[in-house]
């Protein structure tokens, strides 16, 4: 897990939804396990008696992702807050919760006594990526050995979905980018080869290209793309391609009638840490960026880029 100061070196206090940016998309169920500061407590409470609420709750306050961002935005300060997520509610634990063991918890968000902030994956949790589903991160770099990476693309195979090989150094300019994808996917040959077609492309495959599930693509020597300049573009148009693939609701909310198409864009890394790369794609309003240990994910600012379907919770297959 990551752990950095809850203040910047000039005095400035990074505020909790600033953490949760770090945070991936997800449909989890979150538990609040305790809070103390200045901001509004969520519905119509009272914020002295929600203070006193949610350590009284042995599993949490339960809140939605969309309900834990609007909970953070309204906070002024935070001194101390807790939240670990969890695939139900039923799966908290309150003995082991009792004991801050969140081991099988999906992630955890902690800030302690306006001192140190730490978040990321509880020991024991598998990958904070499922590259089998239609669920964010869409895009990963990580060690090209991870065992998660094996795995999931196995699960992913028997499935029936199209596993594809690229290598990093056909992806560091447009054009070269642009015609390996064509070759390696199979693109018609009206391609136009350049970013905006990479999009629509990616988001209009057939079913024999993607067996009736979806693409997984693995690029190979990823370490190359470090001093890419086209690097921050790429991992946008793989993010926005595969956030139209993957949901089934366009950016007003309404549904599509098109299918969900799992696509995911693996970047397999020789000696450079993952971490690395995580401040290179990062771009306000457009990619949002995290590190998870050993890997680094990247997927759209669904609030930039999709706003009413952020704000319902409308991220996920139906």
């Amino acid at each position: 897990m990551e752990r950095f100061p809850m203040r910047y070196g000039t005095g400035r206090k990074t505020g909790l939804a600033e953490v949760l940016a770090r945070v991936p998309d997800n449909t989890w169920t979150w538990l609040l396990l305790d809070w103390d500061g200045v901001g509004e407590a969520p519905g119509a409470l009272d914020l002295e008696a929600f203070r006193d609420l949610v350590p009284a709750a042995p599993t949490g306050i339960p809140m939605t992702w969309p309900e834990v961002k609007e909970f953070a935005a309204a906070q002024q300060d935070v001194v101390d807050v807790l939240l670990v997520a969890v695939d139900a509610a039923a799966d908290a634990d309150p003995q082991r919760f009792a004991q801050d063991d969140f081991a099988g918890c999906r992630y955890l968000v902690e800030g302690f006594d306006s001192g140190t902030w730490t978040v990321g994956q509880p020991d024991g949790r598998p990958a904070p990526f499922d590259l089998s589903g239609p669920v964010s991160p869409w895009v990963v770099f990580g060690p090209r050995d991870a065992p998660a990476f094996a795995e999931q693309s196995g699960a992913f195979r028997a499935r029936g979905g199209r596993v594809h090989h690229l290598r990093a150094e056909d992806l560091r300019e447009m054009v070269s980018a642009c015609d390996a994808f064509a070759r390696e996917i199979g693109f018609p040959g009206y391609f136009g080869r350049n970013w905006d077609a990479l999009v629509d492309c990616l988001d209009d495959l057939h079913p024999h290209q993607t067996g009736g599930v979806g693409i997984l693509c693995f690029v190979h020597g990823a370490d190359v793309l470090l001093d890419c300049p086209e690097l921050k573009t790429l991992v946008s148009v793989l993010c926005l391609a595969a956030d139209r693939a993957n949901t089934p609701f366009d950016p007003d909310g309404d549904p599509t009638g098109n299918p969900v198409v799992v696509e995911h864009f693996v970047f397999l890394l020789d000696e450079v840490d993952a971490a690395a790369f995580a401040p290179l794609v990062e771009e306000p309003d457009d990619v949002v960026a995290a590190v998870h240990g050993e890997f680094a994910t990247a997927a759209l600012d669904l609030a930039a880029w999709r706003p009413v379907t952020w704000a319902r919770g409308l991220h996920g297959p139906v």
